[in-house]
């Protein structure tokens, strides 16, 4: 094999590695943007109830089960006659 042949080669092969490489990390890094958009939401949700619950100003949804709590019930199944 002559020596402009395996250049070639070596060119090509090097070409291949680094479109490999690129797609690759494209495809990682589109991942981690979807997981860091989605921790994003996560935390500021998190803040926002942290914040009622800190502040005294339950959700509605949490203020219906402190008073179901409250009254004793604990589900459905004590609701059938």
């Amino acid at each position: 094999m002559s020596r402009s042949v395996r250049n070639a080669l070596v060119f090509v092969g090097l070409v291949a590695l680094a479109w490999v490489l690129l797609v690759l990390a494209w495809r990682v890094a589109r991942w981690l943007l979807i997981a860091t958009v989605w921790l994003i939401v996560m935390a500021v949700t998190g803040a926002i109830l942290l914040s009622q619950v800190v502040t005294q100003r339950f959700p509605p949804w949490i203020a219906r089960l402190r008073a179901d709590h409250a009254r004793g019930r604990r589900g459905p199944k004590e609701l059938a006659p």
